[in-house]
């Protein structure tokens, strides 16, 4: 059975180097209603925002990197690519940073790219969990990052799956169908509201504000 390492927002640390983005480490209070500390990074104006974590974990074991995230997906109203991932990779036994970076394992979190565990409506849309699975082997310490540009997101600690079971479930496409739907709602609206704000400009209405002026001259 593999060994589980639950998010904890206090392990992590803003990587400057990377853009230096928003990132804030926060309280808040999840749709159980129960109050956790959490990283809340990124958002649409800046170029990214990376957090990061080291660990000492066992050799060849096999474990489940585990946390929920709210936001990290793009909505309609977002413009051009967005990026929303998490990166897991050991450290020892190579000569440079890059060495070991390039044996890293990605999971983008983005979309639909990776199926949850779980996925639900909560307040803020959608609310998802992850277990990410990955093998030590020879490796002993491990750096834990999360990375995201030109969308935010909100990464804390999450219950176990069963706590989630009064929430109604929702998955990305499902709830980006709603989005649209939505959108469609909105533009129709603005649309009404601009007929009636310029309903004095339609042909009908300014012959008979003509007519009403040609009555008065009389």
């Amino acid at each position: 059975m593999s060994k589980v390492i639950d998010f904890n927002a206090r392990e992590f640390k803003q990587d400057k180097s990377f853009y230096d983005g928003f990132g804030e480490r926060v309280f808040l209070t999840t749709a159980l209603g129960n109050t956790v500390e959490a990283w809340e990074i990124g958002d649409t104006y800046s170029m990214g925002t990376r957090i990061v974590c080291e660990k000492r974990l066992e050799k060849n074991t096999d474990y489940l990197f585990r946390f929920a995230m709210t936001g990290g997906i793009k909505d309609l109203s977002m413009r051009g690519s967005v990026i929303s991932k998490a990166v897991l990779y050991g450290l020892d036994g190579f000569e440079t940073e890059e060495e070991a970076w390039e044996e890293r394992l990605t999971f983008s979190l983005e979309e639909s790219r990776l199926r949850p565990v779980l996925s639900k409506r909560d307040r803020t849309g959608l609310l998802r969990v992850f277990e990410l699975p990955f093998h030590t082997g020879e490796q002993e310490n491990w750096r834990i990052v999360f990375t995201v540009v030109g969308i935010p997101a909100q990464i804390f600690p999450a219950e176990d799956c069963a706590a989630y079971g009064q929430l109604e479930d929702l998955s990305y496409d499902a709830w980006l169908l709603e989005r649209k739907a939505e959108q469609e709602k909105e533009k129709d609206l603005e649309v009404e509201r601009q007929m009636k704000k310029n309903s004095f400009l339609w042909p009908e209405n300014v012959r008979s504000a003509e007519k009403d002026e040609d009555t008065e001259t009389v």
